[in-house]
């Protein structure tokens, strides 16, 4: 997958994740988290392939990436220590 389908995947990922968790984080860290998550998307796919070929820009790739952004937001939130939308 190019660079430019790396970086869309990225950005639907992270921001399906900051809204689904509720991060409260900005455009570009929710765009850095979502890459961040479709990268290892892409390791973990390629490693049950058993293939060397990036993963097609599909259902189930933006699915892996939205898990694996979920995980990157989670995990930001807990160091960073928001609390979510409760103001």
């Amino acid at each position: 997958m190019g660079l430019i389908a790396w970086i869309v995947l990225g950005a639907i990922a992270g921001f399906i994740a900051n809204y689904i968790i509720r991060g409260g984080f900005g455009i570009f860290p929710s765009l850095i988290m979502g890459i961040i998550g479709a990268v290892i998307a892409g390791w973990v796919s390629n490693y049950l392939r058993g293939s060397t070929d990036a993963f097609q820009l599909d259902f189930v790739s933006i699915v892996m990436s939205t898990f694996f952004a979920l995980i990157v937001v989670f995990g930001a939130k807990i160091l960073v220590g928001r609390s979510g939308g409760d103001g």
